[in-house]
């Protein structure tokens, strides 16, 4: 029976077809898919405290609603992979609530404390940066099909919290000055440790379970040239250094990989290169609030699942969500800029009210794609509706303060 099970399972895998139950699978399989997932739930929901303390110390009520945005967005994605392993005989419980914090399994650079709102959106730049090529390339590659068909809502949330890091990184760049100096700092530190979030090198580790039975399609040193290619000519673009350059079609660090980092300084010594084994003792070792961030998840977690869904909570999420939505042609979002004139839900049809700087304008059809990109992302919305209208016209009254200071930075005068 065993060996039947096994040669339908082959045959399944090498048809590129996809694996729907648990009685389609090896042992093997189901504990690799365990483990895949495991490390993807963990990831989500150990961001969320990190991402929180960061998020009250935003600029303002719009900045910190849409890191409270995210914030539930990565509690919703861990939920998912949680609720797959459930299905799969694993308890939920028991995997957040039960384990010693230092077996929860998510790169270490979310064990070192995110301690303002740069280091937050620095943070969606990289680390989310990183997210999405590992799960990008899950999402392409993975033959198990209710964790395929779950990471599409993923992969739309993903983007935007990588849109929004983007955005404020570049924005904080233009401000200049004391912002732009903070900025470095933080990018100075994170930027080695997101190079390390991708693990070993290949020769140093196993990937063929994991690529043979389609779990991912990428090594860790073909994923990690992956986010070089896109995070070191964005931080060209705006002005911020990162020790590493293009060679060819290729891009290069610029240190010993690995090196020595004091997580509680958060200082890399870059003539002082270490081995891997110093890296695994570090990683297993964990950062400095490795038990802090694990209890306050778990008291997260515990509050977000009988609260997810409430109607309140989702027209929340909708402003929020629509608040992370830029102007394609200027640094402002929909909200700051004052486009938005009303949000209505209708059981699960969002209606958004919208208006123009201008009739006319060429970038409207792409703000209502992203528009409608956006909001389907959020869990309880099946629909967008959108009512374009001019009564009121729009003027420049409508833009919030932080709206006007943010064109202010970008040299416009309102």
């Amino acid at each position: 029976m065993e060996s039947s099970n096994s040669a339908a399972f082959e045959g399944l895998l090498k048809r590129g077809e996809l694996i729907e139950s648990v009685s389609e699978m090896t042992p093997d399989y189901l504990r690799e898919l365990k483990h895949t997932l495991i490390v993807s739930g963990d990831t989500e929901l150990i961001s969320a405290p990190a991402y929180y303390l960061a998020a009250r110390k935003a600029p303002s009520v719009n900045a910190f609603m849409t890191g409270i945005a995210i914030i539930q967005d990565e509690l919703a994605h861990a939920h998912i992979a949680y609720h797959i392993l459930e299905e799969l005989g694993e308890s939920q419980e028991a995997l957040i609530f039960k384990r010693d914090p230092k077996a929860f399994r998510y790169p270490y650079a979310f064990d070192v404390p995110l301690e303002s709102w740069t280091e937050l959106v620095v943070a969606n730049a990289m680390y989310d940066q990183a997210g999405f090529c590992l799960l990008g390339d899950i999402h392409e590659q993975c033959s198990y099909g209710p964790w395929k068909r779950g990471l599409v809502k993923v992969m739309a949330e993903e983007n935007f919290h990588l849109r929004n890091g983007r955005n404020w990184s570049k924005r904080i760049s233009q401000a200049g000055g004391a912002a732009k100096e903070e900025l470095q700092r933080a990018v100075d530190w994170m930027f080695p440790l997101t190079v390390e979030w991708f693990g070993l090198p290949d020769n140093l580790k196993q990937h063929s379970a994991q690529l043979d039975y389609r779990l991912k399609g990428l090594t860790n040193d073909q994923l990690r040239p992956q986010w070089l290619s896109t995070v070191v000519p964005f931080m060209a673009s705006i002005g911020i250094q990162v020790p590493a350059h293009q060679e060819n079609s290729h891009y290069v660090l610029d240190y010993p990989f690995p090196s020595t980092f004091d997580a509680e300084a958060k200082r890399w010594d870059f003539n002082d290169p270490c081995t891997w084994d110093d890296v695994l003792s570090r990683w297993r070792a964990r950062g400095p609030r490795n038990a802090e961030m694990v209890a306050l998840f778990q008291e997260s977690f515990s509050k977000f699942l009988p609260q997810r869904g409430r109607e309140i909570s989702l027209q929340q999420r909708i402003w929020s969500a629509l608040a992370q939505i830029d102007d394609p042609e200027m640094p402002i979002n929909l909200v700051d800029l004052g486009v938005v004139y009303g949000v209505a839900l209708e059981g699960r049809t969002v209606r958004v009210r919208l208006t123009f700087t201008a009739m006319g304008c060429p970038a409207s059809d792409m703000i209502i794609g992203d528009i409608r990109e956006r909001l389907l992302a959020e869990p309880g919305v099946d629909e967008v509706a959108i009512d374009v209208v001019w009564d009121p016209p729009w003027s420049s009254s409508r833009m919030t303060v932080e709206g006007r200071e943010a064109l202010r930075a970008w040299g416009l005068s309102v």
